[in-house]
């Protein structure tokens, strides 16, 4: 295993210790001053921090939402702040976007919004586009799906290779 994958995979295990999982999210809720949320939307979890979570926050817990709108219950999220429950948000995402102008969230002193961008920097943006042009080289010129494939329905109809080994782009990206 290269040096790098082993120091990248040794850095996730010490910050596994400092997640929820094992916690349970109410008692992770419960003792976190900042929960930042980074999870994909899915039925599990659409909601998952809602009216019960907010109790049970501290007063003083800033929750910062990066990944789907409507994994935060946003009505219970509003409740939290202006009951004074919770001291604030940071928020890339809201439950519909664009932002209604009658959201209470945009009045509110203890809300930071941005307008879902906030993966955005230079070498992020540079990363991207390489890895969608690298999407388009697995395709054509490997006959492979690429390794980021959203549509994966495409299975059903189109027949290539599984995407290649991790290290083909490696000095790439």
């Amino acid at each position: 295993m290269p040096n790098e994958a082993r120091n990248r995979r040794e850095f996730l295990k010490k910050c596994a210790k400092w997640t929820f999982a094992g916690l349970g999210i109410s008692l992770g809720c419960a003792s976190a001053d900042i929960i930042s949320v980074h999870a994909p939307l899915t039925q599990a979890t659409e909601g998952l921090i809602g009216e019960q979570q907010f109790a049970a926050m501290k007063t003083g817990a800033i929750v910062i939402n990066t990944s789907r709108g409507p994994v935060i219950d946003e009505r219970a999220l509003i409740a939290a702040l202006q009951a004074g429950r919770i001291a604030g948000a940071a928020l890339d995402v809201v439950e519909r976007e664009p932002i209604p102008p009658d959201n209470p969230l945009l009045a509110m002193e203890n809300v930071i919004l941005t307008p879902h961008v906030a993966w955005y920097s230079e070498e992020a943006a540079a990363e991207m586009r390489a890895k969608a042009a690298m999407g388009v080289a697995d395709v054509l010129l490997h006959g492979e799906y690429p390794k980021y494939l959203v549509n994966r329905e495409v299975k059903q109809r189109l027949h290539l290779k599984e995407s290649c080994p991790e290290n083909r782009y490696a000095a790439l990206v």
